[in-house]
């Protein structure tokens, strides 16, 4: 298992576990996603897109980015995002190989 505590954010935990990755928000959600979905996600990056289409979701209005998979949804700061895309990347070459 990977974990990644997001820098400026103390509220966003991310672990990569053999399945996929698990994201914590402190007092809020507990969502997992499958690593194909992951995958996916992360390599399609932030983007502009429908809340539905899954993904890392960029907002014009401001510079939060929502994490979208099934019917879950989490607001992350810019920063958050990239180090959840990044994790993705690591368990990608060193977890799920």
């Amino acid at each position: 298992m990977i974990n990644k505590t997001i820098k400026n954010d103390p509220e966003v935990i991310a672990s990569a576990v053999e399945q996929g990755i698990l994201i914590y928000t402190t007092g809020s959600w507990t969502v997992a996603i499958a690593k194909n979905d992951a995958i996916k996600y992360a390599d399609k990056g932030v983007h502009l897109s429908s809340i539905d289409s899954g993904g890392f979701i960029s907002q014009l209005d401001n510079e939060e980015i929502i994490l979208s998979h099934g019917e879950a949804k989490i607001t992350l700061e810019n920063n958050a995002a990239n180090a959840i895309i990044e994790l993705i990347h690591t368990a990608e070459n060193e977890i799920w190989l």
